[in-house]
Formats: C-alpha cells, sequence, structure tokens
C-alpha cells in the first residue's frame, strides 16, 4: 500500500516540478527525494503518509499545484505544515505558524530533513554569502534555545549543519 502511496506522490511531484532546476542546476525532483531518503534512513521515518508528504512538500509553495485532495489527509496536512505562507508573515502569526509546525513531530523531522538538504544545496553553490544566511535562518528559526526543535532528537544533525567548524563549540553546545 505504501508504496502506490509513494509513487503516486513521487509522479505528482515530478510532474508538478516540471522542468524546475535547483540553484546548481540538478532537477528540482531531487530535493524533495533526497528530503524522503533522509527523513527514511536519518530519522528512521517508516510511515508512507509522512514519506509521501516529504516527496510533496514543496508543491503548493514552489509549483502550480493547489489541489491534493488525492492524498491521504495526514499527508495534505503534513505538506500545509511545511508550505511557507507568502507573503511570509512576521511576528506573533510567524510564531503561531512556528509553534503549529513544532507541534507536530512528523512536521518537525520532515522540515529538519529539508534544511538538512537545501544546506547541503547552498554548499554546492560556493556561494559563502548566501550559505551563512541560510545557515543563521536555521539556527534562528530551528535551534535559538526555547524553540521545540533545540532539544528534539533533529536538533544534533542541523547544528551541526548549520554551525561553522569551532563556532559550536564555542558557544558551549558540544
Amino acid at each position: 500500500m505504501h508504496g502506490a502511496l509513494l509513487r503516486r506522490a513521487y509522479r505528482f511531484a515530478r510532474a508538478a516540478h516540471g522542468t524546475q532546476r535547483r540553484r546548481h542546476g540538478t532537477p528540482y525532483i531531487e530535493h524533495p527525494v533526497e528530503v524522503a531518503w533522509l527523513a527514511h534512513e536519518r530519522f528512521e521515518v517508516t510511515d508512507g503518509e509522512v514519506l509521501a508528504a516529504a516527496l510533496l512538500h514543496d508543491v503548493l509553495e514552489d509549483t502550480d499545484a493547489t489541489d491534493l485532495s488525492e492524498f491521504p489527509f495526514r499527508t495534505v496536512c503534513l505538506v500545509e505544515l511545511l508550505t511557507d505562507p507568502f507573503p511570509p508573515p512576521s511576528g506573533r502569526r510567524a510564531r503561531q505558524l512556528r509553534a503549529a509546525m513544532w507541534a507536530d513531530r512528523d512536521a518537525t523531522v520532515l522540515k529538519a530533513c529539508d534544511r538538512l538538504s537545501n544546506l547541503a544545496d547552498s554548499l554546492l553553490q560556493y556561494d559563502p554569502s548566501f550559505c551563512g544566511r541560510y545557515a543563521w535562518r536555521t539556527r534562528t528559526e530551528m535551534l535559538d534555545p526555547g524553540l521545540p526543535p533545540a532539544d528534539a532528537p533533529v536538533a544534533r544533525p542541523l547544528l551541526h549543519a548549520a554551525t561553522p567548524p569551532g563556532e559550536e563549540r564555542a558557544a558551549g553546545r558540544r
């Protein structure tokens, strides 16, 4: 059953992303596949509905797709939690949206996998300024003290990926 769902989610995401490319030129579909792979391999996610959400996590945000009704309710809820609204909210509304995502363990894991993939992608840019900004954004949105992910199992790999060498030790986080 999960195999059919994952194939359907992959085909949907591949069609929705079409000819989109990542910043370094690879087909965009490689990113959601990597997010699903990270969730499965690094965080032992085996639930097909969650892995389908990993494959679909960017379709509402980065494509013209608007209807995910062919997918299970849980998958759609996760995709909606992971989709950044446009225009981006600020202040209290931004905190409320992040809190809703952090309240869901599966959404937190998928967001961490998305960030890990994006951080790796930013390193391929050979653009230290972009990489630094994205790492800072990851630290402030996901790893600052008091935010739920700071104590979650996903925090360690994120902290490692988003912190320049030596800075983690200097911050007393080792």
